[in-house]
């Protein structure tokens, strides 16, 4: 493809062979060396297209959002389980910010590629920004924190436990990664009750380890732990 001659971006006079960096006709400054101070300046839908191409997120971007909501889900997965309403517009929010953004890039890239314009694909920036979104929000449907950090606090829990069945035993102020509010041990049915709240929320619902009778509920959700031992709490 044959290059055009530069050109005023405001006349359009040539400007092949003009000495000086203003153009001899109206007098407008251009830069030799800088393509977009002079013509022949592109089509209004090339242009178009050229900016849609190349709106995808950064890097960066990516990095700081999936950092963000790494510990936003840390911090309120407790409290969201079983609002079924959050989730939707959660993802509903991600197919608006996500979805419009790939397929404008994608469609911007191939329309200038059919024009002989180089340009490349829409790069992985716009998959890892929907694996970060929706790891996230799966993460918190699935209360994973909250899974995480019970197992982790699971042999403290245990060794915690059998000193507490003892008579005169002072509970201790942390098991693991949650705060103990208050425990209690039931001789007559033999079920232990340690309420605590996780560390790493802000605004916890009632929560509590509970070990024996599986029909005397603490509260409406619940995660299976080893050696009997459940994790409770109430849905909001």
């Amino acid at each position: 493809m044959t290059t055009p001659p530069p050109t005023c971006l405001d006349c359009n006079y040539a400007l092949t062979g003009v000495p000086t960096s203003r153009c001899p006709e109206c007098g407008r400054a251009f830069n030799p060396a800088d393509p977009t101070t002079f013509g022949p300046r592109e089509p209004r839908h090339i242009r178009i297209a050229r900016r849609c191409a190349n709106a995808q997120p950064s890097v960066r971007f990516c990095v700081v959002l999936g950092i963000g909501l790494l510990v936003f889900t840390i911090l309120a997965a407790p409290v969201w389980h079983g609002n079924t309403l959050l989730y939707l517009v959660l993802w509903l929010g991600l197919y608006a910010c996500w979805f419009p953004g790939l397929i404008t890039c994608s469609l911007a890239r191939i329309f200038l590629r059919m024009r002989g314009i180089r340009c490349g694909f829409p790069t992985w920036r716009w998959l890892l920004l929907f694996v970060l979104i929706s790891s996230a929000i799966v993460a918190a449907v699935t209360n994973q924190p909250l899974r995480i950090a019970a197992s982790l606090s699971h042999a403290s829990l245990t060794k915690h436990a059998a000193a507490l069945q003892q008579p005169n035993t002072s509970p201790p102020r942390f098991i693991g990664l949650f705060h103990v509010s208050r425990v209690s041990h039931d001789a007559s049915s033999g079920v232990t009750t340690i309420e605590v709240r996780p560390i790493f929320t802000i605004r916890p619902p009632p929560m509590a380890f509970r070990k024996g009778d599986a029909d005397i509920d603490f509260g409406t959700m619940y995660l299976n732990l080893a050696d009997g031992w459940r994790l409770e709490w109430d849905s909001i």
